[in-house]
């Protein structure tokens, strides 16, 4: 965790950004996501979600989560 936490503002946050990764999961799952693969490490593996703040703009991010196109090694 790399920011103070302030409920309910950072609950609903985190809330949004885990259910938007988990439905971005489900498409890749289904085939439905195009290119896009997810890396197996980290959360996928079944560690804890590690979720950051980014310092410069405020944006959520799962740190120990990342994704990559098929047929490329180039995580984004």
């Amino acid at each position: 965790m790399s920011y103070l936490r302030v409920i309910p503002r950072d609950l609903f946050n985190e809330s949004k950004l885990l259910k938007c990764l988990g439905q971005v999961c489900l498409h890749i799952h289904d085939n439905r996501a195009g290119r896009l693969a997810m890396v197996e490490s980290g959360a996928a593996d079944g560690e804890q979600f590690e979720i950051d703040q980014n310092e410069f703009d405020g944006s959520l991010y799962v740190s120990n989560l990342q994704f990559r196109l098929r047929g490329s090694e180039t995580e984004i």
